[in-house]
């Protein structure tokens, strides 16, 4: 793999507005054809037989002679039909128009058009802070919305420094996309709506949300001490456990066809899912206390099944112990993009912990307000079916976390190493060591770098990789061999990586032109159905690194028989949750105990191939 010259070569002056440059970010390309088929058969070589190699190079080559390049054209041409980059684009998210062609089939298909449940398996989360200090729980609570609400303020004033990737400036308005935003179900396909000048947030306490103003009229934020008022309150007044929430996680079609007769039958139910859907965010006080990572882990993906509304974008969950930690819709924007929320509930938390004296409520904010509900017959089954398949969702999926002290990107890098090539190599030799096989890896490739990008697929299952890790375990094959053949299989997982965020990936490209095939003729071309393509394209494992430096476990679910693995690289800390389903040959707390290995066995090669120069 060559590194491309990125199209992007913003730099940003010190002081910019946050959306300075936006209007500059560059449109995302299409891919050539030849080469994404190059690389196709190239990422099958360490996952399939000969024979069935020699299938796939033969309907890569039937398809490149056939109908591909004609579809080729056709996307071409839809990519020159959008509207591509407007101009003196202001921070509106309610104004969000597709803009490159990977949104009128990536994402449409990818988050929205998916039927299945969001909650276990689509949404993501992460923890925030750790540290245990029950007395502390509402006012936490307080000082951490009101920082996220300060979040929105600044950001909407462009008082943030311009955000970069690669030495570049990224494109930021995935950020529009979290405050005052919800997915709506529909009954075929869902769509993001948001709400940009939403003042309040909705507070969820034993099942039961609340409204709060928390930016009153004249745009000033309300004050901890009134917050905290309205908390108590809210904390006093939530009797008996509501169950409307556990709605939300059920698949997208029967709740959309729910909502829109919770909508229909009764304007109170109009009022409450309207007050939920538009707020802010969602500050959800959960009577659960976890005691490790690995419990608010699971909380944060699930809840209890009445604590979170999945189709919020952002939900601030505050544990009874005073943890906290985030539940994030994924359809809204990437991990990376919300990773910057819990920064800025660090900074509120920091502001709490500096005051010399206990916080104490404050008279004079509006009350908060009680949304209720009128639950009908046909609503108490929709509930009664919700609660069964919630049970069944939770009791097929297994999280487990690891954290590895003293060794992350400072002592990789001493070593010539990339931290995430290393991490990646890491899994591979865990999944081999686990199984006796490499399988189709998904890594997440940010495409920010484009404006509007969202993602693209690295394909970390190389043959560098197997070369590596079929050598490593053997005690024939000398350290500095071993060492030798891992720096080859970084270097390639670093060169695909930087392929992929320059526009060169293969995945979307090929899925676009799937789906375009089966617009124009209603038939899959050979090559998608060809057996290694399947194996090649049929992610066992799915992985991700959040890059920003805090002591945050992030996670996501897994893939049907695999393992999702998110991870943090410190400067001295590596941080990850393993996701697996249960019921088949997978087991989170064995492979996140593999990849642990995994990562210190390298390290520890390579420390020892250093001490023998």
């Amino acid at each position: 793999m060559s590194k491309n010259a990125h199209p992007n070569s913003l730099k940003a002056k010190p002081g910019a507005p946050t959306f300075a440059y936006q209007a500059q970010v560059p449109a995302l390309p299409v891919p050539d054809l030849e080469h994404s088929l190059r690389v196709l058969v190239e990422t099958c070589k360490p996952l399939v037989t000969t024979e069935q190699l020699k299938k796939t190079k033969d309907a890569a080559e039937d398809f490149l002679k056939g109908q591909g390049p004609a579809l080729q054209q056709q996307l071409l041409g839809l990519a020159a039909s959008m509207p591509g980059v407007p101009r003196g684009l202001h921070p509106d998210g309610s104004a969000y128009p597709s803009c490159h062609w990977q949104e009128e089939i990536w994402e449409r298909l990818a988050y929205f058009g998916c039927r299945d449940s969001i909650a276990v398996y689509s949404n993501v989360f992460a923890t925030s802070v750790h540290d245990v200090s029950p007395s502390s729980r509402l006012p936490r609570a307080a000082y951490g919305a009101r920082a996220l609400a300060a979040m929105k303020v600044r950001l909407y004033n462009q008082e943030y420094e311009v955000e970069m990737m690669a030495g570049r400036v990224a494109c930021h308005a995935q950020y529009l996309r979290y405050f005052g935003t919800c997915r709506v179900p529909g009954r075929d396909i869902d769509e993001i709506t948001t709400f940009t000048q939403s003042r309040h947030i909705a507070v969820q306490c034993r099942g039961a949300f609340w409204t709060v103003e928390i930016i009153r009229a004249n745009g000033e934020l309300a004050k901890e001490g009134e917050i905290l008022a309205a908390l108590m309150t809210i904390t006093e007044h939530s009797g008996v456990r509501e169950e409307m929430a556990v709605l939300t996680s059920l698949p997208r079609t029967e709740w959309a066809e729910t909502r829109q007769h919770l909508l229909g039958s009764d304007r109170t139910n109009a009022v409450s899912i309207n007050a939920i859907e538009s707020a802010l965010f969602v500050l959800s006080l959960s009577d659960d206390a976890p005691s490790d990572p690995t419990q608010m882990q699971e909380l944060l993906q699930r809840g209890s099944g009445t604590e979170l509304w999945f189709d919020k974008s952002v939900t601030l969950v505050v544990f009874s112990n005073g943890t906290m930690g985030f539940n994030l819709e994924h359809g809204a924007a990437d991990a990376v993009v919300p990773e910057r929320l819990g920064v800025g509930i660090g900074e509120g938390i920091m502001a709490l912990e500096a005051l010399t004296t206990t916080p104490v409520p404050l008279a004079g904010g509006p009350p908060p307000k009680r949304l209720t509900w009128a639950i009908d017959e046909k609503v108490r089954v929709s509930i009664a079916s919700a609660w069964k398949q919630y049970r069944s969702l939770v009791a097929g999926h297994k999280l487990a976390t690891f954290e590895i002290n003293g060794h992350g990107s400072q002592v990789i890098k001493t070593h010539r190493a990339a931290p995430d090539s290393l991490v990646q190599i890491a899994i591979q030799l865990a999944h081999f060591r686990d199984l006796g096989k490499l399988v189709a890896t998904y890594e997440t490739a940010s495409m920010r770098l484009f404006y509007h990008g969202r993602t693209e697929t690295i394909r970390s299952a190389s043959l560098p990789a197997l070369n590596f890790v079929r050598a490593f375990d053997d005690s024939s094959v000398s350290t500095e061999q071993k060492v030798s053949l891992l720096r080859k299989a970084i270097e390639h997982h670093t060169a695909y990586t930087w392929m992929a965020m320059c526009g060169n990936g293969i995945d979307r490209h090929l899925m676009a032109l799937q789906v375009l095939a089966m617009m124009t003729t209603g038939k899959v071309p050979a090559l998608f159905m060809d057996e290694g393509y399947r194996l090649a394209s049929t992610w066992k494992v799915t992985s991700s690194q959040l890059p920003w430096d805090s002591y945050s476990f992030p996670g996501f679910g897994a893939p049907p028989g695999g393992y999702g693995v998110c991870y943090r690289i410190r400067p001295n800390q590596i941080l990850a949750t393993v996701a697996a389903q249960t019921g088949n040959h997978t087991n989170a707390d064995r492979f996140a105990a593999r990849v642990k290995e995994a990562i210190l066995d390298i390290l520890n090669a390579l420390v020892s191939s250093q001490a023998k120069l």
